[in-house]
Parts: structure tokens; C-alpha cells; sequence
């Protein structure tokens, strides 16, 4: 599945579905590109 981690990208898709995300061709696995894990440092 293009190395996708396949817990993350189930997880990715199903919130998007529920959210209303339409883009159903970016959610396929050949197209589908995983979202910014954005890190926040600990104060």
C-alpha cells in the first residue's frame, strides 16, 4: 500500500468521511497522501 502506515490512513479516512469530505479520489491508496504530523516541543 505505498508504505502507508494502515492504522493512520483508516483512521485519516474515516474522520474525513464523517467530517463530509467529498475528494474521494485522494482517499484511495495510490493517490492518497498522509497529513502533516505537526510536533509541538514541551515547554
Amino acid at each position: 500500500m505505498n508504505n502507508l502506515n494502515f492504522g493512520r490512513y483508516i483512521e485519516d479516512i474515516l474522520t474525513r468521511m464523517k467530517d463530509g469530505d467529498e475528494d474521494y479520489l485522494s482517499m484511495l491508496p495510490c493517490y492518497y497522501k498522509a497529513p502533516e504530523i505537526k510536533v509541538e516541543e514541551c515547554a
